[in-house]
């Protein structure tokens, strides 16, 4: 097989496991997967000096593949987890390319490549109190279309539990404010659908934002929260929301002082579960709630107490639910075979 011909396999295999990864697999895994393959690239071409019409499935060897762990954690200086997680990710798709039985062989020798060893740490994310939420949710000026926009947001990640990556995803068509019960349909982890209730502040805050935002006739194929540069059919980052509720904390934190000095949106759905735990809702339905497919994953993620662990298994009998194609190019680069 010509070197060129070997390119053009890989870049063939690795769009068709890409397309195979956005049915299947969450927008940010997915992402996860290329930009793992565009690192192990940018080794292979500026570590290694392998020219891009050389490079092939075949350069997934044991040898390489360790070398480039190596790589990714003295010379980058990644953590365990990052490198290992990585390395995962480049053995999804191996997996994916040996289906094929010529390629069954690349798989199974890159799957003996060894992992580095972590260092197993208390990684509970600590729950923000009701009071330290209410402060944060007050402080964006919802007069302002940024503010209208974070305000909502911060009610909808609050009162949902559900994850940025499932909030910045929402469609209009997603929202359902005419029906007897308001409600919005959630695709999670594992193309999981959860249909979430919507309490009344959460609607008013969501039928203003939509209103002034995107008219009275919204097209239902638009992102709710959408990126301001790109357009309405474009959703916004992860990155820029972080940081614009990190401007927002700092601004609530001179009149709330017990509000830590950096959040994640992540922390949003880590304390709805432990406040519901705290009162009393049965441990089964925060699991149904937050989409978790067992009790026990509950109990590892949520952010609580000894005292509340215990009042929460005291009601694990109880199980009433809580209704809450590309053409081929000559690369110029390793990186743009898979562009």
């Amino acid at each position: 097989m010509k070197k060129r011909d070997n390119a053009y396999k890989f870049a063939n295999e690795f769009m068709k496991f890409m397309a195979n990864s956005y049915e299947r697999r969450s927008d940010y895994t997915s992402i996860g997967y290329k930009q793992s393959m565009t690192m192990f690239l940018d080794y292979a071409e500026n570590v290694k000096k392998v020219k891009p019409s050389s490079f092939g499935l075949e350069y997934f060897t044991y040898d390489n593949l360790t070398e480039y762990m190596c790589w990714l954690r003295y010379e980058k200086d990644l953590s365990p987890q990052t490198c290992n997680l990585r390395m995962s990710q480049i053995i999804a798709f191996l997996k994916f390319v040996a289906r094929d039985p010529h390629y069954r062989a690349i798989y199974m020798e890159a799957s003996y490549v060894a992992r580095f060893k972590v260092t197993v740490h208390d990684n509970i994310v600590g729950p923000l109190s009701k009071e330290a939420i209410k402060h944060l949710i007050a402080t964006p000026d919802a007069d302002t279309e940024t503010g209208l926009k974070y305000t909502t947001m911060l009610t909808l990640l609050y009162s949902t539990a559900t994850r940025i990556s499932e909030i910045l995803s929402l469609k209009i068509s997603d929202i359902f404010l005419g029906e007897p019960t308001p409600y919005i349909n959630v695709l999670g982890k594992g193309n999981r659908f959860r249909r979430l209730t919507l309490i009344k502040p959460v609607r008013k805050h969501l039928k203003s934002y939509i209103q002034k935002i995107h008219g009275e006739n919204p097209n239902p194929n638009n992102y709710l929260f959408f990126s301001r540069c790109k357009g309405k059919n474009k959703k916004c980052s992860t990155r820029s929301v972080n940081k614009q509720i990190n401007v927002y904390l700092s601004i609530a934190r001179k009149k709330y002082p017990e509000l830590p000095e950096h959040i994640h949106t992540h922390q949003f759905r880590h304390s709805m579960a432990t406040h519901l735990i705290d009162d009393g809702v049965n441990v089964f339905s925060v699991s149904k709630f937050l989409g978790h497919k067992s009790v026990s994953t509950t109990m590892k993620y949520i952010g609580i107490t000894p005292k509340m662990t215990e009042k929460a298994m005291t009601q694990i009998e109880s199980t009433s639910s809580l209704q809450m194609p590309q053409k081929w190019k000559k690369p110029a680069t390793l990186a743009d075979l898979i562009k």
